[in-house]
């Protein structure tokens, strides 16, 4: 009964701060998105409210590897995906670092955040190969537009056992039309705090292991599917040293 308590209030308060955030402040700033001064402050805004929600959700955080790398140069980030927390993880990581998602096509549904991810990010339509070819496309050349990271979950889903799960070959497709190196990052046990389809929220005596990698480039004769192959099992190995 206490977690569900808990959970209920921690729900409450990260819906009052969105609801003051998101149509407020992000959805203007989304609709001026062609101004670069808007855009810097919708990456400040957007970065310091899921910082927020980290601390409301009270996770503990212990990060390695390089993070400066998040403020150089415009990389392909990706990041295993195990719950609706790697979204605001991912994103206080930033810390105001310019971003692009590549989201699921069902989210441009959601009301006012439906428009911020199409004026901000782009969707992809993973059933349809050619619309996700397109969509990926798009993704370089906003990205390359806003002089912006692309932020990308190569798993394509969230999976609810903590294992790292087949890449798809979204990111090194993203990698040929920039030629931007991949910067891995890997978060360990943020599926215990909060699972795939959960609503109870368990961050007692939890902490969340991340790792930041370095920059991975693709070799000139290496095909797409042995740099897939390469770059999974470089997240494998930084997943497994974090125990």
């Amino acid at each position: 009964m206490a977690s569900r308590i808990k959970s209920f209030f921690i729900w409450l308060f990260i819906g009052l701060l969105a609801a003051l955030i998101v149509p407020c402040i992000l959805f203007p700033l989304a609709l001026a998105s062609r101004s670069s001064l808007a855009r810097r402050w919708f990456y400040k805004t957007s970065s310091w409210f899921c910082l927020c929600i980290l601390k409301i959700v009270g996770i503990r955080l212990i990060i390695s590897g390089p993070r400066e790398l998040l403020q150089q140069q415009p990389a392909i980030i990706i990041m295993n995906h195990a719950s609706s927390l790697d979204i605001p993880l991912l994103e206080a990581l930033m810390a105001g670092a310019p971003f692009v998602w590549l989201s699921k096509v069902s989210y441009q549904k959601i009301p006012i955040g439906g428009t911020i991810l199409q004026r901000m990010h782009v969707s992809v339509d993973r059933l349809h190969a050619s619309n996700a070819a397109k969509s990926i496309a798009l993704f370089a050349q906003k990205a390359q537009q806003f002089q912006a990271h692309m932020l990308i979950f190569p798993e394509g889903a969230r999976f609810t056992d903590g294992k790292l799960h087949p890449f798809k070959a979204g990111f090194a497709l993203a990698e040929e039309l920039t030629k931007r190196p991949v910067l891995p990052i890997t978060v360990k046990d943020l599926h215990l705090i909060l699972p795939k389809h959960g609503l109870l929220i368990d961050s007692s005596d939890k902490t969340i292991k991340i790792i930041i990698g370095n920059l991975l480039r693709r070799d000139s004769n290496e095909s797409r599917e042995a740099f897939v192959q390469r770059v999974h099992s470089t997240c494998a190995s930084m997943l497994s040293k974090a125990i």
